[in-house]
């Protein structure tokens, strides 16, 4: 072969060396462009759920007490009687809770009239703010006034303690030694009693003080901003109060949680509930009832009255029932270093099928929102105190984007209270 000959061939193999070599290079070398998982921003309803187990029992007792103190006004029912789930036991002296409910509905009237664009004179809410401070005086009063008959009731049983004393220093007798630990046990729940109004008086107190400012607040924006914007804000508070104020009325009404029979009442009309230690009353159901332990990381999510959805082991986890929770116990139990809550549950239909001791798998709803913006959990990211999102630019490149979130609700998904609107998608995952 000539040599010219083989000169090129050398050479042309040498340029499809090097070509080879480069595109090898080349595509070891070239950067990939991430991938990334998205999830779009959708309007509906979040829950929050607890789950627990629990199981059928029969004949339980089950504590019933008003959720606000006050002076008792009527009691419906004798000791021994039979009362049905949802009927009033007993009241609560309620004149102070309907004036705070007549006072929200009358500041909702006018939120609703400022909104339609009507003019409110100052002087009207310089007399919902003088309402306000007349009530957070008698809020004082009546607190005071408590807390006069809880001394008292305290010096009753510190008079008593050492009268039973004295006596059982000069006759030392077992039945003596027994009644004079009843009278120290007397002293010592009365204090306690003392201690529980004390923290009782201070929530009313900063209530009806939470009451004035909020009403202090709508003067200063009504004398500083009237515009859209601010109407509809003093509109929605106005809402929420009245909702607040409704709520707390209903509380003065002690309804029977439970069919059952009245085992026992431990307050007379015209007593203060709330100055003293003890139950109202014990009433033993004629229900099965459903008792579960709640950890103490979820105690704190649930209220008497809060729904929940249950199955059995023993039919199909296709059957569904609905239940209530009546009474949360206030002291736990310690398992293995395990603290956990024994709560109560009121099935809202019995079933013919249901037997004592059979296993129960609760489903307690303990929040809900309901048409709000939600994204997964998992979307979310922290910066110090700051949660963010990032969002795909029109570069196709993140870009961050801060948010406030709300309600962290089951399936992994978490409400949005602002920074991003309904339809945008945000990155839940980014792959290289």
């Amino acid at each position: 072969m000539p040599q010219k000959k083989k000169y090129i061939i050398w050479s042309v193999v040498a340029v499809l060396i090097l070509a080879v070599s480069a595109f090898i290079f080349y595509s070891l070398t070239k950067k990939k462009q991430p991938e990334y998982t998205l999830a779009t921003v959708e309007r509906g309803d979040i829950a929050q759920t607890v789950s627990v187990a629990g199981s059928l029992v029969d004949q339980r007792e089950v504590n019933v007490d008003f959720e606000t103190s006050g002076r008792v006004e009527d009691i419906f029912f004798k000791e021994g009687e039979r009362i049905a789930q949802g009927e009033i036991l007993a009241t609560l002296d309620d004149a102070n809770l309907s004036l705070l409910r007549d006072q929200a509905e009358a500041s909702l009237k006018k939120a609703r009239a400022e909104n339609e664009g009507s003019d409110e004179s100052l002087r009207e809410l310089e007399e919902e703010k003088d309402r306000a401070e007349e009530y957070l005086d008698q809020t004082k009063k009546l607190n005071d006034q408590k807390l006069d008959e809880a001394d008292k009731a305290i010096s009753n049983a510190e008079d008593y303690y050492d009268d039973v004393k004295d006596y059982y220093e000069e006759n030392k007798t077992a039945q003596n030694k027994i009644t004079l630990t009843s009278a120290e046990n007397s002293v010592k729940s009365a204090k306690e009693a003392k201690k529980t109004l004390e923290q009782q008086s201070e929530l009313s107190e900063v209530s009806a003080e939470n009451s004035l400012k909020a009403i202090e607040s709508r003067i200063e924006t009504f004398e500083a901003d009237s515009s859209e914007d601010s109407r509809d804000a003093i509109l929605e508070n106005a809402k929420k109060s009245l909702e607040l104020a409704e709520t707390n009325l209903k509380k003065s009404s002690l309804i029977s949680p439970v069919n059952g029979t009245i085992a026992t009442l431990d307050f007379k009309k015209g007593e203060v509930w709330g100055a003293t230690a003890g139950h109202f009353a014990k009433i033993i159901g004629s229900d099965l009832m459903i008792e579960a332990r709640v950890p103490e990381s979820d105690v704190s999510k649930l209220k008497r009255g809060a729904e929940a959805e249950f199955t059995l082991d023993s039919l199909s986890e296709n059957e569904k029932f609905k239940a209530r929770v009546v009474e949360i116990s206030p002291s736990g139990t310690n398992v293995q270093d395990v603290i956990s809550y024994k709560t109560t549950f009121m099935a809202e239909n019995m079933d013919d099928r249901f037997k004592p001791e059979m296993t129960v798998n609760l489903d307690i709803l303990t929040d809900k929102k309901t048409g709000v913006l939600k994204i997964p959990l998992r979307a979310v990211k922290m910066d110090g105190e700051l949660k963010y999102v990032e969002i795909l630019s029109a570069e196709n490149k993140p870009e961050r984007r801060e948010i406030t979130t709300g309600l962290e609700g089951d399936e992994g998904l978490v409400e949005i209270k602002s920074g991003l609107s309904e339809g945008e998608k945000v990155i839940t995952l980014k792959k290289e």
